[in-house]
């Protein structure tokens, strides 16, 4: 019975790695340290970046964005 607890989550961490999309302007923004919308487009026309999807950037709330632009007092 164990054993069949284990195949089945090593079946669904493989799956999950395939939902994940590889075009996200979110994923993107967290990847290269949570640079802006206009960098990345930049990035994107340049060419060192492939043509993301900026649908998701902006509608979620970036919350490690907004604990690093508060200050400490």
């Amino acid at each position: 019975m164990v054993c069949t607890n284990l195949t089945f989550m090593v079946s669904s961490l493989g799956t999950k790695r395939g939902l994940i999309n590889e075009n996200s302007s979110n994923l993107w923004h967290i990847r290269l340290g949570y640079i802006s919308r206009e960098r990345l487009e930049r990035l994107v026309k340049d060419g060192i970046l492939p043509n993301i999807d900026f649908t998701n950037l902006g509608v979620c709330v970036c919350v490690d964005c907004i604990k690093g632009k508060q200050t400490k007092h």
